[in-house]
């Protein structure tokens, strides 16, 4: 069989062999099970009583279904256009849909209530019409528009979903900023220890990532856009912390509470007030002064210019807290950050590590959370030469800094959780 066959023989003769000549068309009620989907996937509403162990099931039979039917040609191409990466990282789709964005077919599309021709579109896009033609076939063989009719064209739901500031932004940032990273990962694994990051030679630039966004400034925006948006209704930290309770009881004005270390404009410190009004003691926000410079202005929030590399200056305070810090950084880098708290930690002092704590066991397959996951760990190695860690890893980590885990409490389905350290 080549790999250019249409049909996927050996598929079909694996299943007969285990099922019996001319079972594998008679198992299956084929137009039953294709109405089934169609129902399903026009009106997902179908399956609103579905409990979350039947959903995620159903998800993954159905991809596995589709993987079944694929013919060797097909896999090829899904590979070669990384079709089943999670949403962000599809290069080919990604760049179709930074092109919808970028040259205002999206934004026409959803401006207009009725059906929009391929000249208005060539309006205004500014394309020559034949690359336009085959922007929109690819665009619409996406399912990011649809095609009425030979050159007219109306939006889905999808295609005001990638005009709406938050996927731009997305789309913005993993195009622009991390796309070209991930095209030097192979070529930068070659000599991972070499002078330049897979970041810095898909930029070619000696700038480390955020220096790189701070002389970007559209960029940063986007990135910052993402960050926060991507979050927007999951739960947080503060959902598995009783923070009053465990951290801040019998505090007085003067003792310090909170000290964010690296937490850029604040966010954090913020949705800690927001949460406990009125609680007492000192909130303190640390970073570059720079960063410092365009943090938010909370209300008993103190602002102290700080390098973590250093010996932290806040001693005693009741807890350290690190989001998304350490996942910037290889081991070695995260052991000099976390020793440089050692001696500003008292007797009552929690470091907290809000990041990704993966399993210890294998990522499930066939999941979107897992397929995110798995592409996550690499894009922090292509910009950081770091990676997201599995629970052994970062307890193996912490002790080597001369920290012990005493807990680690998970808030959301993506693996995001908080590792809760003391001294050893």
């Amino acid at each position: 069989m080549t790999l250019f066959s249409s049909k996927n023989d050996e598929s079909l003769t694996d299943l007969e062999s285990k099922m019996g000549p001319g079972k594998v068309s008679a198992s299956v009620d084929t137009k039953a099970l294709i109405s089934q989907l169609k129902l399903i996937a026009s009106d997902p509403s179908v399956l609103k009583g579905l409990e979350d162990g039947e959903r995620l099931q159903l998800k993954q039979v159905a991809r596995s279904a589709a993987d079944a039917l694929e013919t060797p040609f097909e896999t090829m191409v899904r590979i070669v256009y990384s079709i089943k990466l999670t949403q962000y990282l599809k290069p080919l789709l990604l760049v179709t849909a930074r092109i919808g964005q970028d040259h205002g077919i999206f934004s026409k599309l959803c401006a207009t209530a009725g059906p929009v021709s391929l000249g208005e579109l060539l309006t205004a896009s500014k394309l020559p019409c034949d690359t336009l033609e085959s922007i929109m076939d690819s665009i619409c063989a996406r399912g990011m528009a649809r095609r009425l009719e030979a050159q007219v064209f109306t939006a889905t739901p999808v295609t005001h979903l990638l005009s709406s500031p938050e996927l731009r932004a997305a789309h913005t940032h993993y195009h622009d900023s991390v796309l070209p990273a991930l095209t030097k990962l192979k070529d930068f694994l070659h000599d991972p220890h070499g002078p330049r990051t897979a970041w810095q030679m898909g930029h070619d630039t000696d700038l480390s990532y955020y220096a790189w966004l701070d002389a970007h400034p559209a960029r940063k925006e986007a990135f910052h856009i993402y960050m926060e948006a991507h979050v927007i209704g999951l739960p947080t930290w503060l959902d598995v912390l009783d923070f009053e309770k465990e951290f801040a009881a019998g505090a007085r004005a003067d003792d310090v509470i909170f000290v964010d270390v690296g937490g850029s404009n604040g966010q954090q410190c913020a949705a800690l007030k927001e949460r406990y009004a009125g609680l007492p003691g000192r909130v303190i926000l640390q970073d570059r002064p720079a960063v410092l410079n365009s943090a938010l202005e909370v209300q008993g929030m103190e602002k102290m210019g700080y390098d973590y590399l250093t010996e932290q200056p806040v001693k005693d305070s009741r807890v350290l807290y690190f989001r998304q810090i350490l996942h910037n950084n290889d081991d070695e880098t995260c052991k000099k950050i976390l020793r440089a708290q050692l001696s500003a930690m008292g007797s009552n002092t929690v470091l907290v590590i809000d990041d990704k704590v993966l399993p210890d066991r294998e990522l499930l397959t066939d999941t979107v959370e897992s397929e995110y996951q798995a592409s996550l760990s690499l894009v922090m190695r292509a910009l950081f030469n770091s990676q997201e860690r599995r629970e052994a890893h970062w307890r193996r980590l912490v002790e080597e800094a001369g920290l012990v885990v005493k807990e680690v409490r998970k808030y959301t389905d993506w693996d995001d959780a908080v590792v809760l350290c003391v001294k050893q």
